[in-house]
This record gives C-alpha cells, structure tokens and sequence, in this order.
C-alpha cells in the first residue's frame, strides 16, 4: 500500500489498531520521538505507552526477552525500528523469528518500521520476516526518503497481507485520500 511517507504507514497502523479497540502500545527503544507524537494523536489520552528497552551496548543492544515475554501478553500493538537509529542495531533472524511468534502467540500486532532497511552496512544484513512468511500481524512500513536523501518526499509504502492491506486502506484513505508522486 502506497503511503505519506513512513510516518503515513504508522498513523494508518496506529489508527487500526485503535478501531480496534486496542489502548497499550509497546515501543522498543530506540525509537523515533514521532512515534510518540503520533499515537498521542490518534489515541489522545486513551493509550498507554510501554517503553521497551534493548539490553545494553556491551551486549550488543540485544533484545531484553524477559521484559518481552512479559509484556506482549498485555500490548495491542509494538513498535520495532529495525535497524535501529542512533544505535544501528540490525535485527537478526532469529531475534524478529522469536518477536513475531511471541506477537502472533498473544495476538499484538508487530509495526516494523525499516524507513532505513536499505542502509545496512556489513557485517550486518538486513532481515525482514516477509522473507519467510507474510503474517496477518506483521506490518512493515518503509520509504525512499532517507536512502535518496529526500526527506521531505513524503512517499512509501506498507507491506502485508492482503487482508490487514485492505484493514488499513479504510484507516489510511480518509487521512490521506492519496499519496504525492
């Protein structure tokens, strides 16, 4: 689904997840300050943000599966930068294997935003779950922007089932209507 930019794919996410009736978000630190202003723009005061920290940089900001595992049972959507800025953590396979299990398992929606999945340098590489599986939970939101250096663009795009696409195209187009070209 074609989108405003990233942030147009997490209002959209944000949206959907309050029609349905969902109020905690989980955001894995580090995240974006805008992800901050934009479920206090959606949820108003009605949400409740749970900060998720990663471990810290002598363990290689390695996710704190404890806090995890004890969380996702209570949240209705988390937020997972991947790869992380100003950190740089790339996600590995078996960490985003393990996060989306433990969300399907508790039924929270899994936001991946990769506005910089195309910025990896090795020895990392850049993994998404869509490599293995498109899940109903899993929602991916990218852009060009960042990569071209053309942040004010405004252009990308979403990634998902068709089903959860056609979710979010009803949250998305009465915000959006279209995105610019």
């Amino acid at each position: 689904m074609a989108t405003h930019g990233v942030s147009g794919g997490v209002v959209a996410s944000l949206a959907l997840v309050n029609d349905l009736g969902g109020r905690r978000i989980g955001l894995i630190e580090p995240f974006y300050t805008y992800h901050i202003f934009q479920i206090e723009r959606v949820f108003g005061k009605s949400a409740e943000i749970v900060y998720l920290p990663l471990k810290a940089p002598s363990e290689n900001y390695a996710p704190n599966w404890e806090l995890l595992e004890r969380e996702i049972p209570t949240l209705n959507l988390i937020i997972c930068c991947n790869p992380s800025n100003p950190t740089g953590k790339v996600w590995t396979r078996d960490e985003l294997r393990r996060l989306v299990s433990l969300t399907k398992q508790h039924k929270c929606k899994l936001l991946l935003d990769e506005c910089y999945s195309d910025m990896i340098w090795q020895p990392h590489e850049f993994y998404t779950p869509f490599q293995d599986s498109i899940e109903d939970h899993v929602i991916a939101v990218r852009g060009f922007s960042k990569v071209l250096g053309a942040q004010s663009w405004r252009s990308g795009y979403v990634i998902s089932t068709a089903e959860t696409i056609q979710q979010l195209m009803r949250t998305a187009d009465p915000l959006y209507i279209c995105v610019p070209w």
